[in-house]
């Protein structure tokens, strides 16, 4: 929760036949005091994943590989990749009046 009342919420998107090419996205959203989407911040690739060929319930995530973590304070919002960090304050959250 932001100091103005707004939220900051994280949904993974998983990629539908995973394959240990493309990564997993983290959709960083902002919603408003009322509950509504105000703004979508970010989408952040995340880990990769996938399946052995020849193994059953295979379904396996590489050690030691680069993931998304996003976390809010006051009025700045971090988020971060393992490869860059930036920091900002969300556009979409006015001050609270």
């Amino acid at each position: 929760m932001l100091d103005n009342g707004y939220s900051v919420n994280v949904r993974r998107k998983r990629v539908s036949q995973p394959d240990f090419k493309v990564p997993d996205t983290i959709v960083v959203e902002v919603h408003d005091p009322g509950g509504g989407l105000a703004d979508t911040v970010a989408r952040i690739p995340n880990e990769v994943r996938g399946y052995v060929r020849g193994y059953a319930r295979s379904h396996l995530w590489p050690l030691f590989q680069a993931s998304a973590y996003v976390d809010a304070l006051g009025t700045t919002v971090a988020l971060a990749n393992g490869r860059r960090v930036r920091m900002q304050t969300p556009a979409a959250a006015p001050p609270r009046s």
